[in-house]
């Protein structure tokens, strides 16, 4: 009986697939956030996301975007594009900033910086149905010219207010 062989053809057994994102399993603090036939990342605010060039366009590099600031001069309402950033009083009058209901997902436990550079005093209000907690021994007010304070979501509804406070 005569012998029988295969020989190789170029191409065939055809490659594995190597396009994005096959080859990538994405977790977020080790939870898997679904199978590898994603097709989209998201960044969130704050965050930016480059791809590389020529030997290097197989890299994608993901960097915190800068801080900015918002100045303000009169009593103002804390908004979700404060999250991550910084509001700087810059008025001699009194200010009082307003922590706002949390009508959905707008506010995502981030913290604001808050800086008085102006004279004038800075208070901190928040609409009904917010929990606004900070220390006893402390007023939810600046304790003066360049005073920093943070406000950070705990949870819905939820704030801490800490740093350069009044005392009580």
């Amino acid at each position: 009986m005569p012998a029988f062989s295969v020989s190789p053809v170029a191409g065939i057994p055809p490659p594995v697939a190597q396009e994005f994102p096959d080859f990538l399993q994405l977790q977020s603090n080790g939870t898997d956030l679904g199978l590898a036939d994603a097709d989209t990342i998201d960044f969130a605010s704050g965050l930016r996301a480059t791809r590389g060039t020529g030997e290097n366009s197989n890299v994608v590099t993901v960097a915190a975007g800068p801080m900015t600031w918002r100045e303000i001069t009169t009593s103002d309402t804390l908004t979700a594009a404060d999250l991550g950033n910084g509001i700087d009083s810059t008025g001699a009058d009194p200010v009082s900033i307003t922590i706002p209901l949390d009508a959905g997902d707008e506010f995502d436990s981030r913290g604001v910086l808050i800086f008085q550079s102006g004279a004038g005093a800075v208070s901190f209000t928040a609409d009904v149905g917010v929990q606004l907690l900070f220390r006893s021994a402390l007023l939810a007010s600046m304790a003066g010219q360049y005073a920093t304070a943070t406000l950070i979501q705990r949870e819905a509804n939820v704030w801490i207010l800490c740093g350069d406070l009044q005392a009580a």
